[in-house]
């Protein structure tokens, strides 16, 4: 028996809903993710898949030099948010 997965997207028109309610959650959720994944791995490269609008990356990346992160969505829109985001962060080269 074939089992088949269900990939889903946030759809366009809630992106940037999306992204205001993740920018809500940076000190009371991405902050403390982003101290409890580099408690265990403080340097190296970091895969995130469904990366929205990047806010773990940038919350990792401040928090640690060594710390290098390719993030994956399948939200063209976020990907340019998260692009964005890190430039403001000036975290973009990592």
């Amino acid at each position: 028996m074939k089992q088949w997965i269900k990939i889903e997207r946030i759809p366009w028109p809630l992106t940037s809903s999306y992204e205001k309610a993740a920018r809500m959650m940076i000190e009371s959720y991405y902050g403390p993710m982003a101290e409890t994944i580099l408690s265990s791995l403080p340097k190296g490269i970091v895969l995130d898949l469904g990366t929205g609008p990047g806010y773990l990356p940038i919350e990792m990346m401040k928090r640690s030099q060594p710390i290098k992160v390719v993030g994956i969505d399948l939200s063209r829109r976020l990907i340019h948010m998260a692009r964005a985001n890190a430039s403001m962060a000036g975290l973009s080269d990592r």
